[in-house]
């Protein structure tokens, strides 16, 4: 995806939830979706565009009506965050997106 000038972000994840407080060697916190799943996690990595939402895992953009996974905001996603913290919105209602089956 371009973002203007000539700037590429080909991977990206925001993540939403509660972190392991465990962290690895490099002050970063070891993954544990087990135990510490994501609220939303907006992935497009090597999988392609993809999200985590609800307890399910890998959505893929196919499956998500409404929202175009590889457009995502930064700062749309921070404001959606405070506003699901302020407001009991759901993130789904925020972002206005529909996971099919």
């Amino acid at each position: 995806m371009r973002l203007g000038g000539l700037g590429y972000r080909k991977f990206f994840a925001f993540h939403y939830g509660e972190l392991n407080p465990a962290s690895d060697p490099q002050g970063f916190p070891v993954k544990n979706s087990v135990n510490f799943p994501p609220i939303i996690r907006i992935d497009h990595d090597a999988w392609g565009p993809h999200m985590h939402y609800n307890g399910e895992d890998h959505i893929q953009q196919s499956r998500v009506l409404g929202f175009h996974i590889s457009n995502a905001d930064l700062f749309a996603f921070i404001d959606a965050v405070q506003r699901h913290r302020n407001g009991g919105e759901s993130l789904d209602q925020i972002f206005n997106f529909t996971v099919t089956p």
